[in-house]
């Protein structure tokens, strides 16, 4: 996922498109804050419809954790006060994919990301970011066991904010992160 000038990030969306065609990217996913990015099938690029919604309070800290919706087919039903469960219900309702994001920058211990991710699954919760740009090497193969584990789609994102956060590289995040495009083939199927 990524964000734009819709949101906290850097770059407008018709920006951000260009450049990550630029780029050599086949897509990208449009997640600004609170904010619904609607997605179209180019010749050769595919631009995901999505967003980002935050649970209990605007930033990484003690309880708070982000869902992505990605896929949906037009603005969902959702609002600031919900519960998880009704924004995931609220994802769901309008065909999209309920996504964990960056689950290792929340301040959980592990019994309570186990906990968090539990209970997301049983509210409907289908993928779990697994490539991130923090993410070390041992991070990214953990992610990847969770979510096997859950039966979770993985997913990716930069997190990419444009001169917001300019560590972070548009479809790179810190240089090293590559995601594979297989990736929405599954969340497809």
């Amino acid at each position: 996922h990524m964000h734009t000038t819709n949101s906290d990030g850097g770059k407008s969306p018709e920006d951000a498109v260009a450049v990550y065609k630029a780029a050599g990217y086949d897509a990208v996913a449009l997640t600004d804050h609170w904010f619904f990015g609607s997605g179209s099938d180019l010749d050769d690029f595919t631009i995901l419809s999505g967003a980002e919604y935050n649970i209990g309070g605007s930033d990484a800290r003690d309880g708070v954790f982000h869902i992505v919706g990605v896929g949906m087919s037009r603005v969902p039903s959702v609002t600031k006060d919900m519960t998880a469960q009704e924004l995931i219900n609220g994802i769901h309702e309008v065909g999209g994919i309920a996504i964990l994001a960056h689950p290792l920058t929340y301040k959980f211990t592990r019994p309570e990301l186990i906990q968090c991710i539990e209970t997301l699954k049983s509210y409907g919760l289908q993928g779990m970011e697994t490539y991130y740009s923090t993410f070390s090497e041992a991070d990214h193969r953990d992610m990847k066991r969770l979510a096997d584990q859950y039966g979770l789609l993985h997913s990716g994102g930069s997190d990419f904010h444009g001169s917001v956060k300019p560590n972070i590289q548009i479809g790179k995040g810190m240089g090293r992160l590559v995601i594979p495009y297989d990736l929405l083939d599954r969340m497809r199927a």
